[in-house]
């Protein structure tokens, strides 16, 4: 075991957004045995450094669910940005429909100015809460994310959108937006949960990000372990030699994985470090 490739919600972090003690503890112990940590996630490498800030870590990072991949020291590797004209005319579709969104580019996640209350009058009408629209007012509060105002914004040469991420509460409204785009070949379009869809370049994937990564440190990919709870993560537990879900995955991803760890609010990433730490010191 060379490389451990770990997704962040849902896996790495709690509920709460927070990478607990015994996670970091295990974090740092792989590091100290020359064991390369690598955060591979849907979210933006900028998101991801804030968040290993916080815990005082560098690592490798396989951001925007492969669309960027960076080494240790902040090298970029990789980056895939997506068809401006045909990335653009979805995006007024999905406006045009009310989806709420995240585009994302190099350094700005963009958010439609009427987006949140879109989301309102879905759980209006649907008669519910969800603790996830708190989680969009918290996370459109943080300084990497702008309104979109007008689409002109988008137009400028200097902006390439990497990923846009797509949200409904309304199912039907969800499947007729995957629909939408399940045809359309110059793009890879995954899911990270029940209520979204997230539209990348094609070819784009954590899978793709692992091997590029690993190529480049010269680690062979049965070296290499993955660790994830959704969809967006089976593309790394088909490339990677070890792969772990987590115990609040869906079981189907479970099905796919060779060993199952503890929930994420139980410290599963650190659980599973652990027990293969203890295997690789066998070896």
């Amino acid at each position: 075991m060379k490389l451990i490739a770990i997704d962040l919600d849902g896996t790495l972090l709690t509920r709460e957004r927070k990478i607990s003690e015994n996670n970091i503890k295990a974090l740092k112990e792989a590091q100290k045995q020359d064991i390369q940590i690598t955060i591979a996630t849907g979210r933006a490498s900028f998101d991801v450094n804030t968040k290993l800030r916080e815990i005082g870590m560098e690592a490798n990072i396989i951001g925007t669910n492969g669309a960027s991949v960076h080494t240790q020291d902040g090298q970029l590797l990789y980056s895939a940005k997506l068809n401006k004209s045909t990335i653009m005319k979805d995006i007024k579709w999905l406006l045009d429909q009310h989806f709420y969104m995240g585009i994302y580019t190099q350094d700005i996640i963009f958010v439609p100015t009427d987006g949140l209350d879109w989301l309102q009058e879905e759980l209006d009408h649907l008669k519910k809460h969800e603790e996830r629209a708190e989680g969009f007012q918290e996370a459109t509060r943080r300084e990497y994310y702008r309104t979109l105002d007008s689409m002109d914004v988008l137009q400028d040469p200097r902006i390439d959108i990497t990923k846009v991420l797509v949200f409904s509460y309304d199912d039907e409204k969800l499947a007729k937006g995957r629909h939408h785009f399940s045809h359309q070949v110059d793009i890879n379009m995954v899911t990270s949960g029940t209520g979204n869809f997230e539209i990348m370049a094609n070819g784009v994937s954590k899978g793709h990000g692992l091997k590029l990564l690993a190529n480049h440190l010269n680690i062979k990919l049965e070296d290499t372990v993955a660790i994830g709870d959704n969809y967006n993560d089976l593309s790394m537990f088909e490339v990677a030699g070890v792969s772990v879900a987590m115990g609040n995955a869906y079981p189907e991803i479970k099905e796919t994985c060779q060993m199952v760890t503890k929930r994420c609010e139980e410290d599963g990433v650190a659980y599973a470090i652990n027990e293969l730490l203890r295997e690789n010191a066998k070896k």
